[in-house]
């Protein structure tokens, strides 16, 4: 078995189970989106799975585990019961995609990212992360999409972030990340479509100006903006 798809609005329920795990050697993709099954992962040393949709079940197990799997590239899991914390994410050499929205993962972002890094969007809000933002996450070229919202952060945005041509979305809203904002003409406000920092403990002035030269305000017609947080 290389490809396995079974997901939208079915009703499978149960666990996966373990002997599949042992005998999919050959998996590269596991398509379960949107079930109901629930209990451990049994994938987590099969080093071909390149893969993995398992959003909107039940799965109950330590993210820890997905560290063996040095072919991941995407990974959509939000909605499950996943715990454990991002330690094994940044070593993965081929991960693009990861959408880890509402689970119980713990601890910290690793701040050990690298301009080699594949990573793309990184999903990850509705958790219980705790500590600041990982400057290294400016040092990925490919970042685009970064969603750390409604989790426990605190700190401010890093120097960094202001230097990330690269990124469109950035959403840190409703954690306790603070300080002020860059009033200077920086990268990240002319490639920026959506910033999303509401229900922080922002202060200072908001730069209008400097999103004012780009489109992103002209976006959001009904958005009242304060020139102050």
């Amino acid at each position: 078995m290389r490809h396995f798809e079974l997901q939208f609005s079915n009703d499978v329920s149960g666990t996966i189970p373990t002997s599949l795990g042992m005998a999919w050697t050959k998996l590269t993709a596991l398509l379960v989106k949107d079930n109901k099954l629930h209990g451990a992962f049994p994938f987590s040393n099969n080093t071909l799975l390149g893969t993995i949709f398992i959003s909107g079940n039940r799965i109950e197990d330590d993210i820890e585990k997905l560290k063996s799997l040095e072919s991941l590239s995407w990974l959509e899991a939000e909605g499950n019961n996943l715990t454990g914390t991002m330690d094994a994410f940044a070593e993965l050499p081929h991960l693009s995609k990861v959408k880890l929205t509402n689970n119980t993962i713990l601890g910290t972002i690793p701040d050990i990212w690298t301009n080699s890094s594949l990573l793309e969007s990184f999903y990850v809000a509705g958790n219980q992360l705790h500590g600041r933002l990982p400057p290294s996450l400016a040092n990925i070229p490919t970042l685009r999409k970064l969603d750390l919202g409604r989790n426990l952060l605190t700190g401010s945005i890093p120097s960094s972030f202001y230097q990330m041509e690269s990124l469109q979305v950035l959403h840190i809203e409703s954690n306790s990340i603070g300080g002020s904002l860059s009033q200077a003409e920086e990268p990240l406000y002319y490639g920026i479509q959506e910033f999303a920092i509401n229900n922080n403990v922002f202060e200072g002035r908001f730069p209008v100006d400097q999103f004012e030269k780009t489109d992103i305000l002209s976006k959001l017609p009904s958005l009242p903006v304060s020139r102050h947080i």
